[in-house]
């Protein structure tokens, strides 16, 4: 997996893959973020106002890939604008702080939403922060049972210490493309397919719109 960032506009026929990190405020979200595009550990408390997101340009399996990762915000007031933006999530990482069981507790909370906003996506559990095995309050045992039950791969990381960050990324790509040809994550992934999937979806709309105003009058 190359490790080379690019924050170019991409073309419409490059496979765009759209990840999302979801958990609480405090995990390390944009520290991961920041660690995986930039390979810069940020100083200090960084708090994600709303959502925001980086451009990354992989190599996997000889394909080019942009991955657009979205930085969300962990707090409850901005859970509607979230939830209107995973719509068109290919990939969520959800994320706890391994030094917090409240973190913890409420990735439930976290992958129900999810599961209520997108479809067809595949995630990732992380714990996060370990850098602090002293202070850990979640035991690894707990997450692997978690993660278990769940269906979902998990893994612990480090943003501080760059432990796990680029694998867990390599790792979700790799959930996202299994099984498909650079063919079929072109016709599903691409901008230009994108695109079309939207104005398809708004021309529907709109019918759907003028076929219930008839129907009225």
């Amino acid at each position: 997996m190359s490790n080379n960032v690019s924050r170019t506009n991409t073309n419409v026929d490059e496979i765009l893959l759209k990840i999302f990190l979801l958990g609480d405020s405090g995990v390390g979200k944009t520290s991961l973020m920041m660690k995986y595009v930039d390979d810069v550990f940020p100083q200090g408390y960084i708090s994600t106002i709303g959502v925001e997101y980086k451009v990354k340009k992989i190599i996997f399996d000889g394909m080019d890939i942009n991955l657009q990762i979205w930085d969300t915000c962990g707090q409850e007031r901005f859970l509607g604008l979230t939830k209107s933006f995973l719509k068109g999530a290919n990939g969520i990482i959800f994320a706890y702080d391994i030094t917090k069981k409240r973190t913890f507790d409420n990735l439930k909370t976290w992958i129900i939403q999810s599961e209520e906003s997108a479809e067809g996506y595949k995630s990732l559990i992380i714990g996060n922060k370990l850098d602090l095995e002293e202070q850990r309050e979640v035991p690894n045992e707990t997450m692997t049972k978690f993660c278990e039950n769940r269906g979902i791969p998990g893994m612990e990381t480090s943003a501080k210490e760059n432990i796990n960050v680029n694998d867990c990324f390599y790792e979700l790509v790799k959930l996202i493309i299994e099984g498909k040809s650079k063919e079929d994550l072109i016709e599903t992934y691409s901008t230009e397919s994108r695109k079309k999937r939207k104005a398809s979806t708004s021309l529907k709309k709109n019918l759907d719109k003028s076929q219930k105003k008839k129907k009225c009058c």
